[in-house]
C-alpha cells in the first residue's frame, strides 16, 4: 500500500523535522535574495524556525492559527500557517527535495494550499492573503497558479531579519 498524504497539526516529534524542511526551502528561494546573509547566519535561521515552531505546538490553545504538517507516511515534507480569524497564511514551506513532485496527480504544496483554503473557508474568511519576497519567483509562480492576485507591493523591515524587504501582498478569494 503506498503512503498516504496527510496534513495535520504539528506534534512534539515534527518540530526538528519541519525545522528542516523550513531552513532548507528558506535556503533554497529566500537566502539569494538576500544581501550580506550567508552560510554563518544560516544557525540563526535554523533557530528563528525551531523557536517558531515550538512556540506553535507550546502554546496551540492561545494562537488564532493553525500550524499543519504535510506528512507523507511518517515523514515531514513542509508545513504551513495559517491565522484562521482573518485568513492570512503566513507560511508555506516545503522542503526543497518536494517541490514539483505530485502525489495523486497534484503537487504536495498545492495539497498544503487546498487544505489552507478549506480551513479559512471553514473558519469563515471569504479570501486567503499572504505575502511573497519580490524575486521569489517559483513561489509567485505557484500562488498565481492557485488563483491569487497581486493586491499590492510594500517596502517593510522584516525583524527577525533585520532588513528591509520588498514583498508583494496576493489574495485568493474563497467560494463558500
Amino acid at each position: 500500500m503506498p503512503d498516504r498524504l496527510t496534513i495535520r497539526p504539528i506534534k512534539a516529534n515534527d518540530v526538528e523535522p519541519a525545522t528542516r524542511c523550513g531552513l532548507g526551502a528558506w535556503c533554497h528561494a529566500i537566502l539569494p535574495l538576500l544581501d550580506g546573509y550567508g552560510p554563518l547566519e544560516i544557525p540563526h535561521i535554523e533557530q528563528l524556525f525551531r523557536t517558531f515552531l515550538l512556540s506553535h505546538l507550546t502554546q496551540a490553545k492561545e494562537h488564532e492559527a493553525d500550524l499543519m504538517i504535510a506528512d507523507l507516511g511518517g515523514q515531514v515534507l513542509g508545513f504551513y500557517c495559517l491565522e484562521h480569524e482573518i485568513g492570512d497564511l503566513t507560511d508555506l514551506w516545503l522542503d526543497p527535495e518536494w517541490h514539483g513532485k505530485a502525489y495523486l496527480e497534484k503537487s504536495i504544496a498545492s495539497h498544503m494550499m487546498a487544505d489552507a483554503k478549506a480551513r479559512a473557508r471553514t473558519a469563515g474568511c471569504d479570501c486567503l492573503t499572504l505575502k511573497v519576497l519580490v524575486g521569489n519567483q517559483r513561489a509567485l509562480a505557484f500562488y498565481r497558479k492557485e488563483g491569487m492576485q497581486e493586491l499590492s507591493r510594500d517596502v517593510d523591515l522584516d525583524t527577525a531579519l533585520q532588513q528591509r524587504l520588498e514583498k508583494i501582498t496576493m489574495q485568493l478569494r474563497l467560494e463558500s
